[in-house]
């Protein structure tokens, strides 16, 4: 619920005295502004993130908190949202970006971000006639290499950061 601060009211984030207007989460945890739109960008930068929750069990709806958040980031937190549905993920071989299904026709994916087409099979540029498959090889090589492995579910190379469970996708620069 959107709401104004009471005089008592403490964030649940940065456990700070609020100051004008609060969130509070279907849990009813009061959150102020910035630390609600930070949980939501964090919702866009991790996967492990999405959906946006309190109390590690409880969702918070997106609109709950749509009037404080940019075009851009409801547009990235859609995006989230379709992103771990999608068996066969396509990611821009450009930018990285997610590729909704919608976006892919005759086996092109058109970033929304950069406009760069990839091919939905192979995951490289847009190319002219079969997907190479030595480009399959000489990515397993190079992970190899490196220690990367492929991700189970949306089969992209990742990396486990030391010292912690994060896992970082591999950004690679093909195609």
């Amino acid at each position: 619920m959107d709401r104004a601060a009471d005089e008592d009211d403490i964030c649940a984030a940065c456990e700070e005295l609020i100051a004008g207007d609060a969130v509070q989460a279907p849990c009813n945890h009061i959150y102020c502004i910035p630390c609600i739109v930070g949980l939501f960008k964090a919702a866009v930068d991790h996967e492990s993130g999405y959906p946006p929750s309190c109390c590690g069990r409880n969702g918070v709806p997106l609109d709950l908190v749509r009037t404080y958040l940019s075009n851009e980031l409801i547009e990235k937190l859609e995006d989230r949202a379709v992103e771990p549905a999608t068996e066969d993920r396509t990611y821009c071989s450009a930018c990285s970006a997610f590729v909704r299904p919608s976006d892919i026709t005759n086996g092109q994916a058109i970033c929304r971000k950069c406009a760069t087409r990839t091919c939905s099979k192979c995951k490289t540029r847009v190319h002219n006639g079969a997907c190479k498959e030595e480009n399959e090889g000489l990515l397993l090589t190079l992970a190899d290499q490196k220690g990367w492995k492929r991700c189970p579910r949306c089969r992209r190379m990742v990396e486990k950061g030391p010292g912690c469970n994060m896992i970082e996708s591999v950004r690679l620069g093909f195609g």
